[in-house]
């Protein structure tokens, strides 16, 4: 008699089929092992993930590529911060003379009835001093060594515009102290050729220049500016009534001290000049540059000896050197101004200054008038050598009485 059914389970996973013709079980085997080389999906897997890695360290090479690339795409070339940095001489000292004419109008005591002051300078040409730093200091693919600098001078930039608003503010206050607003005056005047001075720094680590060749171009702008303004402006002004205040200060034994009590309460005018030819004083100390370059076109730097004994730098302009080089750029602007600075160099009697400006509009007392009040300019202007520390100061004084026309004044009693 033929036996049950058998069923049993191979424990490495075969399973026992049944047999109903004989006695022995027929055993089939499933076979679960792998040949890792042999089996071609995997295979093709493993190569996959690995060229899917190499395709991954190449995309992350190639995007930091075109990252840095588009970094220096957006940075600023140095000759366009060298440019900025150049043009500053123009800048912070067109900015003189907006300070200096609303001082001047401030102090002046047509400004006061009873002691108490009338007019205050209006907040739209104070805050118009303000210097944005990222419009003065770029982004530039530069060394670490002028990184330092440049932030530097971003931060005396920002704490400059500080001291604009606070000067706005304490303008607007009728009954502030004089001692107050003498500080804010001191503060925004005296900036401007510091900040001038400082931005030498950058622009000798940017640029392969002598700090000599650095401040004399620097000086040269200043010059070149003012006598464009000076062109370009309304000489006879009857309506202008703080041009006496050019012959009062100019005219005076006691030049600094006029400029002082009407201008610049403080002295910072000077205090901040001074800067500059000490600059030089150091610069030319240096043993290992005796004998050195110290002439610049029309800019000579002298070393001269105080009534202490002590050494100092002079610095002087020749004129017709300064004309000379305004010539030699060789477009027609520039030939005009130079023949504009010879002609009011020339004036040294009424009747010279009466055809320099000669116009058909006007009455003889209109020359008359404005001749009295500015002929202190154009003595100074006249010499073959200016002095620039006293150049400074004479055409400060010129340029920001003219400029007391774009200045406006806000009644106390409108506020």
């Amino acid at each position: 008699m033929i036996c049950n059914n058998i069923v049993s389970v191979n424990t490495i996973g075969g399973i026992v089929d049944e047999d109903t013709t004989g006695l022995s079980p027929v055993i089939l085997i499933e076979d679960i092992s792998k040949n890792f080389l042999d089996d071609g999906f995997n295979l093709l897997g493993v190569i996959g993930f690995f060229l899917g890695l190499a395709s991954l360290y190449f995309a992350k090479v190639t995007f930091d590529a075109q990252r840095q690339t588009e970094l220096h795409t957006t940075n600023a070339p140095k000759s366009a911060q060298i440019g900025k940095l150049k043009d500053l001489s123009r800048h912070f000292y067109r900015n003189l003379v907006c300070i200096c004419a609303m001082t001047l109008k401030y102090l002046d005591d047509s400004n006061r009835n009873n002691g108490v002051r009338i007019n205050y300078p209006s907040e739209s040409n104070v805050l118009k001093l303000k210097t944005l730093p990222d419009e003065i200091i770029y982004d530039i693919d530069e060394e670490e060594k002028s990184y330092a600098i440049r932030h530097e001078f971003k931060l005396l930039l920002r704490n400059f515009n500080t001291e604009v608003d606070v000067a706005s503010e304490h303008f607007s206050r009728i009954n502030i102290y004089d001692d107050a607003i003498s500080q804010d005056i001191d503060n925004i005047i005296f900036k401007q050729l510091f900040l001038l001075c400082r931005s030498y720094d950058i622009l000798l680590s940017l640029d392969k220049v002598s700090c000599p060749q650095a401040v004399a171009d620097s000086l040269h702008i200043i010059l070149k500016e003012h006598f464009t303004k000076l062109k370009g402006n309304k000489i006879i002004d009857k309506e202008n009534q703080f041009m006496c205040h050019v012959n009062r200060i100019l005219n005076d034994i006691n030049k600094q001290d006029k400029f002082k009590e009407s201008i610049d309460p403080k002295g910072s005018l000077y205090r901040s000049y001074d800067m500059i030819p000490g600059l030089m004083a150091d610069y030319y100390s240096d043993k290992n540059r005796d004998g050195e370059k110290r002439d610049f076109d029309e800019i000579l730097f002298t070393e001269e000896t105080d009534k202490n004994g002590k050494k100092r730098i002079e610095i002087i302009v020749d004129r017709q050197k300064f004309v000379d080089c305004i010539r030699n750029e060789g477009n027609d602007k520039s030939r005009m101004l130079a023949d504009f600075i010879d002609k009011i160099s020339s004036i040294t009697e009424f009747e010279k200054f009466r055809e320099v400006f000669y116009n058909e509009c006007l009455e003889e007392k209109d020359y008359k008038n404005t001749y009295e009040n500015i002929s202190g300019y154009f003595k100074f202007i006249n010499q073959n050598k200016w002095m620039f520390r006293d150049l400074l100061l004479v055409i400060v004084t010129m340029d920001c009485t003219l400029e007391t026309k774009k200045i406006g004044m806000v009644n106390f009693t409108s506020l």
